[in-house]
């Protein structure tokens, strides 16, 4: 297995089974003229947010097929040296016509933000959003003192918004 990493040009079809790291190392747009398959043994590793992708718009990290592009496999998402506000839109690769989801995503969860990036998917392009972690909040609840025996109190808890992570209140 190799790596492909940084920026450039590459002509015709390709067929990952490695790490493809566009942006990471030097210049951030890959382009092939071709398709691009990835299979379950490949890993797409991008940076956020890095700013040598020569469009209007946030800087990010992209990589650009001209035409069909199948994913499977690993997003390898990595650390930005400065992350983006939360709620901003990246788009890490770009095609023509896209099919297939990535398996697994790793580098999801980013805590000093207390923040996640949400993967999206649509017929041409992948992107991240930088996502706040969802809160839980829990109403008050309150009984009348008695004399003997207990009393029951209900708690209700809110999730803020639905989490990609199971959620535990302690």
């Amino acid at each position: 297995a190799g790596v492909v990493a940084g920026g450039g040009f590459l002509g015709g079809n390709v067929t990952s089974a490695a790490v493809v790291a566009p942006g990471v190392g030097g210049n951030g747009t890959l382009t092939i003229s071709g398709t691009y398959a990835q299979s379950s043994a490949g890993t797409l590793q991008v940076v956020p947010g890095s700013s040598l992708l020569h469009i209007p718009g946030p800087a990010f990290a992209a990589r650009h097929a001209e035409s069909q592009t199948t994913l499977a496999g690993t997003l390898d998402i990595v650390a930005p040296a400065t992350l983006p506000p939360v709620g901003t839109t990246v788009t890490v690769l770009l095609t023509s016509s896209l099919s297939g989801t990535f398996d697994t995503v790793l580098g999801q969860d980013v805590p000093a933000a207390n923040a996640y990036w949400q993967v999206s998917y649509s017929a041409n392009a992948v992107q991240l959003t930088l996502t706040a972690d969802p809160t839980v909040s829990i109403a008050d609840a309150s009984a009348t003192e008695g004399d003997s025996g207990y009393t029951p109190m209900i708690f209700t808890a809110t999730l803020s918004a639905p989490s990609p992570d199971p959620v535990t209140v302690a």
